[in-house]
């Protein structure tokens, strides 16, 4: 079913596949220790958006029914790609950027939100997102301090 946004559409057609459940404009998928959540943000200055990931550790959350903001682990799409692919991203989530057809947009959006997708997937358990820290695949400044703690904590506890 198609929204009418190339870029909701492809972040749609992009984790269906993986078993993601959409609300509103994010997308969750519940594991027994991780919730991982994408959201499409609109701007409130224009028809631009971004696209936040987010991990939420469920042995630390406070938080029910946890929303983007509330995750442990957080990352806009552009910070995860080389500087020529985040400056395309930047374009391709503004939609008021006439340089595309939504086709083409939808197809080459959804290739660049592919290379988070890797990142997201391993930080879907507690001793892939401290490996993941280890071998500094995730930044030290996406996560919150409750989480750098436990991934902290799990690195120092792993077998090496």
């Amino acid at each position: 079913m198609s929204s009418n946004n190339p870029i909701v559409d492809a972040v749609a057609d992009s984790l269906k596949p993986h078993g993601f459940r959409k609300n509103a404009r994010s997308w969750y998928l519940e594991s027994p220790e991780t919730i991982l959540i994408v959201n499409v943000q609109k701007s409130q200055f224009g028809n631009q958006f971004y696209l936040n990931c987010s991990v939420v550790f469920r042995s630390i959350s406070t938080v029910a029914r946890p929303k983007e903001y509330h995750g442990d682990i957080r990352f806009r799409l552009e910070s995860v790609l080389s500087p020529s692919e985040a400056e395309l991203c930047v374009k391709l989530l503004n939609l008021e950027n006439e340089l595309f057809s939504d086709e083409e947009r939808q197809a080459k959006f959804a290739g660049l939100f592919a290379r988070a997708l890797p990142l997201l997937f391993r930080c879907r358990t507690e001793a892939g997102a401290a490996e993941a820290l280890f071998c500094k695949a995730l930044p030290d400044w996406m996560l919150n301090r409750a989480g750098a703690e436990l991934l902290h904590r799990a690195a120092t506890c792993s077998p090496t």
